[in-house]
């Protein structure tokens, strides 16, 4: 990459969008062939940045993507940059199921809002390109009545929204979700990404048996996420992707009191034949239905430790004093387990597992 690509790309992506291009971008528009624009595959505005950084851009003196955005503007004049223009005056019916169709080709689902390329296509043999100066959410504002670019279209159904549109065209399949469904895409996003999902996350993965690897899926953590809580797709309202989590006991809130580590503390003995320790990272679980025992997928002893000092819960010894200071898994587990034949670890210098209970 050169100085004049690079130039290139920060040119198409300010006329697109009205505005600079930022680290979280994950889209760099290139020039294609008959002037159409596209993105430009692999490459989002993160990794030029990191480029900029390396000095692996020929030509180029900035370190970073903001240095490069002052001296972008202290060449080029905003008003002097030529602006692309919106081709279509006005966005009727049949146009936009157009649009709605072309982007379904493309991401292999219908649009939403928060969305930012819009493509279409020249001809039906032609493959799909960016349309520059339009997006989903100046489509969704003209059908809002904000404005008047989908003006035939309100004339005809009154103020409607993008959603709704595509709803009552019925059109396009709305790919159904369950909660299987959503229970599998937390799982092979927090193994491909170590994390797991929120509702700010723009990327879902799925595990594909073919490849055994972990590819992206056409939902972002927002759609599941409005999904669980507006009942969309299929599922039930009232509940959303953090809820749903933590009646999962997945990530790292917990809902656990004194007893309900003690019978974590419990099935680990049972099955490990000794006590955890904050270097255990299984924790097991009971399925209610079938009574299988199985690990409880982003919840370790490190984790519950953390919890308990952080009194997120109030232990008490058997005289019923309370050990704020004392707080941990290891004092849980002396309270608990005297009489097991392995001795719990991590006790104070000086501390025996006979006298801790009863300090005071």
């Amino acid at each position: 990459m050169n100085n004049e690509n690079l130039e290139q790309f920060y040119l198409l992506h300010y006329r697109q969008f009205r505005r600079t291009p930022k680290l979280n971008d994950k889209f760099v528009l290139c020039s294609g062939a008959n002037g159409t624009v596209t993105t430009v595959p692999g490459l989002d505005w993160s990794s030029i940045d990191q480029l900029l950084f390396r000095r692996k851009i020929q030509g180029q003196t900035a370190f970073s993507l903001r240095g490069y955005s002052q001296e972008f503007f202290k060449k080029h004049d905003a008003e002097s940059i030529e602006y692309f223009r919106n081709p279509f005056s006005h966005v009727g019916a049949n146009l936009l199921q157009r649009l709605i169709h072309n982007f379904f080709i493309k991401e292999f689902r219908t649009p939403y809002a928060h969305d930012e390329l819009v493509w279409m296509t020249d001809n039906a043999d032609a493959a799909p390109h960016i349309v520059t100066g339009l997006t989903w959410e100046a489509i969704d504002s003209g059908l809002r009545g904000l404005s008047k670019l989908c003006e035939p279209i309100i004339s005809d159904l009154g103020p409607t929204t993008l959603s709704k549109f595509i709803k009552q065209s019925g059109l396009w399949p709305t790919r159904q979700l369950s909660l299987s469904i959503i229970n599998g895409y937390l799982l092979d996003t927090f193994k491909a990404t170590g994390k797991w999902l929120t509702a700010h996350d723009k990327e879902v993965y799925s595990f594909d048996k073919k490849t055994s690897t972990y590819v992206k899926v056409a939902e972002s953590g927002k759609t599941l996420d409005e999904a669980l809580r507006y009942g969309y797709r299929g599922l039930s309202a009232g509940s959303s992707l953090s809820k749903y989590k933590q009646n999962l006991q997945l990530g790292s809130k917990l809902n656990l009191d004194e007893a309900g580590i003690v019978q974590l503390i419990k099935l680990f003995f049972e099955v490990q034949g000794r006590l955890p320790s904050v270097r255990d990272k299984v924790v097991y679980k009971k399925c209610p239905d079938s009574g299988e025992v199985m690990s409880m997928h982003g919840l370790t002893w490190q984790g519950i430790n953390t919890h308990i000092i952080r009194r997120a819960i109030g232990l008490t010894d058997k005289l019923g004093n309370t050990h704020a200071n004392n707080s941990s898994l290891a004092f849980l587990k002396t309270k608990h387990f005297l009489d097991q034949p392995q001795q719990p670890i991590g006790l104070a210098r000086g501390c025996s597992a006979n006298t801790l209970g009863t300090r005071g």
